[in-house]
């Protein structure tokens, strides 16, 4: 009747269906599922310098930028964000503040990786930034900024779930530029 290739045709591309149609599946609901990831952001101390203490030779701007440097306390209650779906969540800390020049600047200061649910329950203390907080148009001093922390979910199957964010923020105030 039917030779055999053709009846292995017909298995397989049954077999892919049925696995495109559970990919599917999996990816939609997935997308519903809820989540009650708290992570709380406490701030220690802020410092606002003129000049890098380490000056970037290739970019003379940076000795007279101002530079702010945060320590904070971070902790993650995040491990509701991996379901079955979950292959990691990109976390990172956020702080946003305003200049004459722009509306909206956006600075990541932490960031990490969290690749199972143990990872994401953690506690950081006296956490310096990890990366440059600096602005070019010596904005710093007496303004307000926020911290925000934001995360990604990188799913095995399906659509990506950008910029969540916690619904808390701290808001904080610049201090005025110290000279060294």
């Amino acid at each position: 009747m039917y030779n055999l290739l053709q009846r292995l045709n017909a298995v397989a591309t049954f077999t892919l269906t049925v696995a495109f149609v559970l990919m599917t599946i999996v990816a939609y609901t997935s997308l519903y599922i809820p989540n009650d990831a708290r992570v709380d952001v406490t701030l220690r101390a802020v410092k606002v310098q003129k000049g890098a203490s380490y000056p970037d030779q290739f970019d003379p701007s940076t000795r007279r930028a101002h530079h702010a440097r945060l320590a904070f306390d971070i902790e993650s209650h995040a491990a509701s964000l991996f379901n079955w779906n979950t292959k990691q969540v990109f976390m990172m800390l956020v702080a946003e503040y305003e200049t004459p020049e722009n509306s909206v600047n956006k600075v990541v200061l932490w960031d990490s990786i969290i690749q199972t649910p143990q990872d994401a329950e953690f506690h950081l203390k006296k956490y310096r930034n990890k990366y440059r907080f600096r602005d070019f148009t010596e904005a710093f001093g007496s303004q307000q900024a926020n911290l925000t922390v934001y995360w990604d979910v990188t799913p095995y199957i399906g659509f990506l779930q950008p910029h969540r964010h916690v619904l808390t923020m701290q808001t904080f105030d610049l201090p005025k530029v110290s000279y060294k």
